[in-house]
């Protein structure tokens, strides 16, 4: 059994302490509007700890996911009907709906639960829950969007497809889709996305 862990950031760990010894400060007013100011304050970090301290256990049958408080949430492989995707998290639909494990991306170790996954379930059962998509397939023609410009390629143009895992103690971990296309030419997007969305497009043979 392998754990994913939450990765933390300096960035937003200072962000926390700021709004913490605000808060501290809101209170110490003693007056009835700093004092609704500082439990929002805090009620904003707390937030933040429940999205971000989580832990998924890659079982050999599925998923378990572990938060600092509330129960535990597990799903088997048997069990996943959809999963649904973009840059910020992906949710596993378990059959019939009503049973879903959502976990951030923002993970050390993601880029390898998600080459498996992707080994595992077919590409009718990858869903992208962003209506902004740095790649779309129209027939068999890419288009890369990247602010205003727009770059068409060739579906065949794939030559490679990885996902790259960045941390530094500053912002955390993130992710970059890079693809490598014919003419040695490549492009990299941020986050997960791109890397779903074209290793499902280019798949040779269907997954079994």
């Amino acid at each position: 059994m392998s754990t994913l862990k939450p990765a933390f950031s300096l960035e937003l760990n200072l962000i926390r302490v700021f709004l913490v010894l605000a808060s501290l400060l809101g209170f110490a007013s003693q007056t009835t509007f700093w004092v609704i100011v500082a439990v929002v304050m805090d009620g904003l970090v707390l937030l933040s700890l429940y999205a971000d301290l989580i832990w998924v256990d890659v079982l050999p049958n599925g998923l378990r996911l572990r938060r600092w408080i509330g129960k535990e949430n597990t799903m088997t492989w048997d069990e996943v009907e959809e999963i649904q995707f973009n840059d910020l998290e992906i949710r596993l639909v378990g059959k019939g709906r009503k049973h879903r494990l959502t976990f951030p991306t923002q993970m050390r170790g993601l880029d390898d639960l998600i080459r498996n996954m992707l080994k595992r379930f077919p590409s009718a059962m990858w869903r992208p829950a962003s209506m902004s998509q740095p790649v779309r397939l129209e027939g068999y023609t890419l288009i890369f969007s990247e602010g205003m410009s727009r770059q068409r390629y060739p579906l065949t143009a794939v030559r490679g497809l990885d996902l790259v895992e960045e941390y530094n103690f500053w912002s955390g971990v993130k992710f970059r889709s890079r693809v490598r296309l014919s003419g040695n030419q490549e492009r990299t997007f941020s986050g997960v996305q791109a890397f779903i969305l074209l290793f499902n497009w280019t798949r040779k043979e269907p997954v079994t």
